[in-house]
C-alpha cells in the first residue's frame, strides 16, 4: 500500500471514530441510553477517545510535523508512547513494499 493511501485509510477511520464518540455522547442522558449504564457509557467515551487521540498523534508524526506542532500535554497527561509505537509500527508494516 502507497503512503498516501495508508493516510488516506487513517485519516477516513478517525472520521468514524469521531462520529462514533459524539454519537456516545449524545446518549449521557437518561432518556436517550439505550440500554447503557452510565458507568459503561462514561467509560467507552474515554476509551475511544483516548484511542482517538493517539491515533490523531501517530497520523501528525506521519505526516511530519513535531510533537511540539500537535499538542503540548500536562506533565501528568503525556501520551502512551508504547501505544504510539505500536501505531507506527503498523503503518510500516502497512506501507513497507512486499519482497515477495
Amino acid at each position: 500500500m502507497e503512503r498516501y493511501e495508508y493516510l488516506s485509510k487513517v485519516k477516513k477511520e478517525q472520521k468514524e471514530l469521531a462520529k462514533y464518540i459524539k454519537e456516545l455522547k449524545s446518549k449521557r442522558k437518561a432518556d436517550r441510553r439505550d440500554g447503557w449504564s452510565l458507568y459503561k457509557l462514561e467509560d467507552a467515551i474515554f476509551n475511544n477517545k483516548s484511542d482517538y487521540r493517539h491515533r490523531h498523534i501517530a497520523y501528525c508524526l506521519l505526516r511530519g510535523r513535531s510533537m511540539a506542532e500537535i499538542e503540548t500535554p500536562r506533565e501528568s497527561n503525556k501520551p502512551q508512547k508504547f501505544t504510539l509505537n505500536i501505531l507506527l509500527d503498523e503503518y510500516e508494516k502497512a506501507v513497507r513494499p512486499s519482497t515477495d
